[in-house]
């Protein structure tokens, strides 16, 4: 019967991607990443832009029109996004559908291989990279059941040190080993990331710690291998200390309900940090990688990073939008070298173009011809040499990727403590049901927090996660997680969590509508907020 179930899921497989091919006169997904330091009010300006001016909502006299010349004005909205942002270093990923902007159309490199990197330097701490890669119509989750985990490293960090990028790394690597041994497509990894709130949380949830979320596909799968993997993945965070959670998976539970399966076991925690502790990181090379989806894949990138065992990872965003992954991480600098960041950089630059020789034009900075040269400068090790069998895995499994890499930032390793998070999501039809209902929940969030200081990350409304898919039938399903400063909660005379968190988040939400009854997308828009994520009303797995 095994055998029978894999060849149903292999034809169903093969008729969607044969439909998917016969839909579209050009097989790609044109994408867009931006590497920046995070501020507050960057994706808002992005998508105003993106935004026809007859239809913008509260559009500004000084909103620039598209260019298609323009880096940061494409042509069109993007059709599904990832934004995410950690220790003052941000991330935003958008995907496009249809033809490719005329000006790459003339870096073709062939049928088989992808179109050249365009890189635009636009700042000394903004990189925005375009081009286009060829997806893996056949990688389903869609209806697939889902395994989601959350496992906390360390639950109180008044202190970064080496410790807590290298626990990162090795979490990630055994996260996506896991995923590919019972060949579970790897949906999502994000770190850091909220830990769970009680059924009735008496005070608002800290909005990160230093933790990892995760959420693999297993269709078909019975309870037998939910169990085995489980145990995988909990004997590996007993051994070391960690807190394990599970999602609830019962029907009719939302997501961001959690049952605790492996308590967080703090004196292990400390012990492995005094062992393996040293100098606090200050920048990171924010590095992206994309290509077709597949299982096996980040697990490649990551076993290749793991044969540099002093490398460690402040953060991750792993995702995979339109049949294709985007695996990005804040890979930290051990040690900056005399020249400074500047030096660094054009090191950077100068590896990077060595790599290519003198076809700068035609790269298309694989990982296997980049990270060899870019690794040594990260951790100071020039005279490691990868082990062969896990080079050729990287070949094998992720060859056919492109690797975007920098600028090196300064991070800001500090407590959220200071912060209170609020969760978001909506549900819109049609072709504007990403930038003109997030657009609108940002100007919403402006008039109704209005904080006093300056534009400081600290001080001002921050979105530290957003994620939006098109879920079919036109329908673009959005979810997202912003924080505000605690010192809002000052404002208003009761202090209990429960009542301060509904009003706020009732508050917001009206205000939300309001924006939006100016110009709605057809066939209109569902939305809610909520001060924990599982109170959400319309909130679906994305």
């Amino acid at each position: 019967m095994a055998g029978d179930h894999a060849s149903l899921a292999a034809l169903a497989d093969l008729a969607r991607a044969g439909f998917l091919i016969a839909r579209q006169s050009l097989m790609q997904v044109n994408f867009e990443v931006h590497h920046i330091r995070d501020r507050t009010g960057y994706l808002r300006e992005l998508f105003e832009q993106k935004i026809p001016r007859a239809r913008t909502v509260g559009s500004t006299a000084d909103a620039r029109p598209s260019d298609g010349d323009d880096p940061l004005a494409p042509e069109e909205a993007p059709r599904e996004t990832l934004s995410t942002a950690a220790n003052g270093v941000g991330l935003v990923i958008g995907t496009y559908a249809g033809a490719l902007p005329r000006v790459m159309q003339s870096r073709h490199q062939g049928s088989d291989l992808p179109v050249a990197l365009r890189v635009d330097h636009v700042a000394h701490d903004l990189q925005v990279f375009q081009s286009t890669a060829w997806p893996n119509p056949t990688f389903i989750y869609e209806s697939a059941q889902r395994f989601e985990g959350l496992i906390l490293i360390e639950d109180d960090t008044p202190a970064w040190s080496s410790f807590q990028p290298r626990a990162i790394a090795e979490l990630v690597a055994e996260i996506s080993r896991t995923a590919t041994e019972h060949e579970a497509p790897l949906l999502s990894v994000q770190s850091p990331a909220q830990m769970p709130a009680g059924a009735e949380p008496r005070d608002w949830p800290v909005p990160s710690a230093v933790a990892l979320r995760f959420s693999m596909a297993l269709r078909g799968a019975g309870s037998k291998r939910r169990l085995a993997l489980a145990k995988t993945i909990a004997d590996f965070a007993d051994q070391r200390g960690y807190g394990f959670w599970l999602a609830d998976s019962r029907v009719g539970y939302r997501q961001g309900n959690w049952y605790l399966v492996s308590p967080y076991q703090g004196r292990k925690v400390e012990k492995q940090a005094r062992r393996r502790s040293s100098g606090k990181p200050t920048f990171c090379l924010p590095v992206t990688f994309v290509g077709p989806a597949r299982v096996g894949s980040t697990s490649a990138i990551m076993s290749y990073l793991r044969e540099f065992p002093e490398l460690g990872v402040l953060a991750c965003s792993i995702i995979s939008l339109d049949d294709l992954a985007f695996i990005h991480l804040q890979l930290a600098v051990n040690e900056m070298p005399r020249g400074g960041v500047e030096g660094f950089a054009e090191e950077l630059r100068r590896q990077i173009r060595s790599a290519h020789g003198d076809d700068v034009e035609g790269r298309t900075n694989a990982p296997q011809d980049i990270l060899p040269r870019i690794l040594p400068l990260l951790t100071g090790n020039r005279v490691n040499n990868p082990d062969r069998e896990t080079a050729a895995g990287l070949t094998e499994r992720a060859g056919d990727y492109q690797t975007l890499t920098g600028p090196p930032l300064p991070v800001w390793l500090g407590s959220d403590t200071d912060r209170i998070p609020l969760w978001f999501s909506w549900r819109a039809v049609g072709p504007d049901g990403l930038v003109v209902p997030l657009t609108a929940f940002m100007k919403a969030v402006s008039g109704t927090t209005n904080p006093s200081g300056a534009d400081r990350i600290e001080a001002a409304p921050n979105l530290d996660y957003l994620v939006c898919r098109d879920v079919g039938e036109s329908t673009l399903r959005g979810r997202g997680k912003i924080t505000l400063p605690r010192n809002i909660l000052g404002r208003h005379s009761d202090t209990k969590a429960e009542v301060l968190g509904a009003r706020i988040s009732t508050s917001l939400e009206d205000a939300w509508r309001a924006e939006l009854s100016r110009d709605t997308t057809p066939g209109g828009v569902e939305v809610s907020v909520a001060w924990v994520e599982y109170r959400l009303n319309n909130s679906s797995t994305l």
